[in-house]
């Protein structure tokens, strides 16, 4: 090809991976399902990551295409030492155990290098691509969302009325809310990025986002709230929205707007479901009852006393899996169980395998020690001390997006707590592009 051609090849490639990967890091696919089998859970991101990776690795060799220029000191070091922890972890299992754990192998070991090649193909893309692209990439994403939501708000709407003419249409979607994702607290993940940038746009002096956009997915996060039902999103909004309005208290006009949209929704909601909240779990009081043990007035009560007086059988079996976790890490502390240990360790107590661990710090601790979860902490704090640096060179477009991954992390380290959420492709894929972002992001040739 010519140097004209391979330009031209490089920002119609970046156009369209833009797009594709705005689509496919919100769509779950599941593989080799069988009767006797659940099937392998993937991304589409998963499956288009080697074919983007081919055709980036192609235009490097032709040096059409520009290598990530990563900010931080050593990115590669940093990716093989959190690679060397999680091979580690995996292989001190059967030290540990006398077995590997197949499950371990194939999510954790696996999966930990296609987040790795999701992280590096946001790096490139930043890198290379032109200011249209990337915003190209917000607006497929949060738009796709928009209309996903939609289609799920109103299947739930309809779910709440079934005697509605046109219900029986949306009778294969099921409550809770999860889009596409087949899991609702990585959707509820999800959809605090979108509401973390969108949030960050809108309070902009320069927006990616029509403002009709943002006004009408802030009617719809009632709906959103309320038909996802994770308690942890509840919590993380409630702190994450308040942080990006004091960031930009200056345009308390706009935030009057976005607010407001909000209620709107809230009202429209409250009438539809007024005396249908029987049906909503997150109008159970159970649901939030653990929250209140916790945060008891007395002493944090022990794990037995707290598993009597919870109703809740998802707490009851957090309680079991947290119960189990405590002893693993007083048995290793510094090294932990090793990679998938947690369910061979339910196991073995139970005679079943639970669940995870729901709580990313906690499998971190009980798996890797306190080695790994030293180590991966510090890439974090590394990954946003690099952020919070570049902004003060960012101009408004830079400074929102990045902005707004910083309040992904925010997220994260909240929700993260309640929910084991290193699996999440968007969040990964999201930190590589926002630490590769220029400054001054180019302009269309």
């Amino acid at each position: 090809m010519t140097p004209f051609k391979t330009e031209k090849f490089l920002n119609a490639f970046l156009g369209f991976v833009c797009v594709a990967f705005a689509l496919a890091l919100q769509i779950q696919v599941t593989l080799f399902q069988s009767p006797d089998y659940l099937g392998l859970r993937l991304s589409l991101a998963d499956l288009l990551l080697l074919p983007a990776a081919l055709i980036t690795a192609t235009l490097l060799l032709m040096r059409t295409a520009q290598w990530p220029h990563w900010p931080m000191k050593g990115p590669y070091l940093w990716i093989a030492g959190l690679s060397l922890v999680l091979i580690a972890a995996f292989a001190h299992t059967y030290f540990v155990y006398g077995e590997i754990s197949r499950w371990a192998l194939v999510n954790k070991v696996f999966g930990w290098f296609v987040l790795m090649g999701l992280f590096s193909l946001g790096g490139w893309i930043a890198t290379n691509a032109q200011e249209k692209h990337i915003a190209c990439f917000f607006r497929t994403l949060i738009s796709f969302a928009t209309v996903v939501l939609v289609i799920q708000a109103i299947a739930m709407m309809f779910s709440l009325h079934p005697s509605l003419p046109g219900a029986w249409l949306f009778l294969d979607i099921k409550y809770p809310i999860d889009g596409l994702m087949a899991n609702r607290n990585a959707y509820a993940f999800f959809f605090l990025a979108v509401f973390a940038f969108t949030t960050i746009d809108a309070l902009s002096l320069r927006n990616i986002l029509p403002r009709g956009l943002v006004n009408f997915l802030y009617f719809l996060l009632p709906f959103f709230i309320v038909f996802n039902g994770s308690r942890a999103t509840v919590l993380t909004l409630a702190l994450m929205l308040p942080v990006i309005f004091v960031l930009r208290r200056r345009h308390w006009r706009r935030m009057a707007t976005l607010l407001l949209a909000a209620l709107i929704g809230a009202s429209v909601l409250a009438v539809a479901s007024h005396d249908r909240t029987n049906k909503l779990s997150i109008f159970h009081e159970r649901y939030f009852e653990i929250f209140g043990e916790v945060a008891s007035t007395e002493k944090v009560p022990s794990i037995d006393k707290m598993q009597e007086s919870v109703a809740y059988v998802g707490d009851k079996q957090r309680l079991v899996i947290l119960g189990d976790a405590m002893d693993m890490v007083r048995k290793n502390p510094f090294f932990g169980s090793g990679l998938g240990s947690a369910m061979l360790e339910q196991k073995a107590e139970h005679g079943k395998t639970i669940n995870l661990i729901d709580c990313t710090p906690l499998w971190l601790l009980v798996e890797t020690g306190l080695v790994g979860l030293l180590i991966f902490a510090a890439f974090f704090l590394k990954v946003v001390s690099t952020l919070i640096r570049q902004l003060k060179y960012d101009d408004v477009f830079a400074a929102n997006i990045r902005l707004s991954i910083l309040m992904v992390i925010l997220g994260f380290s909240v929700m993260c707590l309640l929910h084991e959420l290193t699996y999440a492709r968007h969040l990964w894929f999201l930190l590589g592009m926002a630490l590769c972002l220029p400054s001054k992001t180019r302009p269309a040739v």
